[in-house]
């Protein structure tokens, strides 16, 4: 026996949904956009002010393993080396410290930053 549900003749026929659609006003997003409008969808656009934030540049090598010491080195423009390892470095961990330092006390507005240790 088979069953076949007519999904239009019960009101079905298009479902939609609840989107949270991130970087709406990037390179795609807008055609992404529109068309999930066009099919009428619920959409939440996330997007970013790009002028105000800074450019936050890794260091050379992240280190998934390394521990979060809170003890980093930012510069502007330059990539920073550790004077011991001659080499540019930071912990994962580290760079998130950074990050969200930034993020709640801003300090390079408009410009970029690097870090290591």
């Amino acid at each position: 026996m088979k069953f076949i549900i007519n999904f239009a003749s019960i009101g079905l026929a298009k479902v939609m949904a609840n989107v949270v659609l991130i970087g709406a006003t990037g390179f795609v997003g807008p055609a992404v956009l529109n068309e999930l409008i066009s099919r009428g969808h619920k959409v939440t656009a996330v997007v970013r002010n790009a002028t105000k934030l800074p450019n936050f540049s890794p260091a050379g090598e992240f280190d998934e393993r390394g521990e979060r010491t809170g003890k980093f080195r930012l510069g502007k423009d330059d990539l920073i080396i550790d004077p011991v390892t001659n080499s540019s470095h930071i912990s994962v961990q580290d760079y998130a410290v950074a990050m969200v330092d930034e993020l709640e006390k801003p300090a390079h507005h408009k410009e970029r930053f690097t870090i290591g240790y």
